[in-house]
């Protein structure tokens, strides 16, 4: 039997996690403190939604090993990351990506790209 988790579902653990680290958002410096804060904001997520251990998480971690988690729990995380920096992921691209110092980058780059276009 499939597990379906309802969008809103997603929405409300993407809400917490926002909530959890409120605050580390704020990249009005330079283009480094961007990626520093992703970097914490994704370390976060993966500890409160998919329960990783911090000091599993590093830039050579990968999803196909030391960051594996359920679906569900990688969808959330995914919408968390969408909400509190107001960007929409390529889900594919970042599997493909796989390993935590490129996906931080990925994000880093459309966070930058957002904020910058407005």
């Amino acid at each position: 039997m499939s597990h379906l988790v309802s969008r809103q579902s997603t929405r409300d653990s993407a809400a917490r996690v926002s909530a959890d680290i409120a605050g580390l958002n704020s990249f009005d410096a330079v283009d480094v403190s961007v990626e520093q804060d992703v970097r914490r904001f994704l370390t976060l997520a993966l500890q409160d939604v998919a329960k990783i251990a911090p000091d599993v998480i590093g830039d050579g971690a990968c999803l196909d090993a030391e960051l594996a988690m359920e679906s569900v729990a990688l969808i959330e995380v995914q919408v968390a990351i969408e909400d509190a920096y107001d960007i929409e992921l390529d889900a594919i691209h970042v599997l493909e990506l796989n390993e935590f110092a490129a996906i931080v980058k990925y994000i880093s780059e459309l966070v930058h790209s957002r904020t910058h276009s407005r």
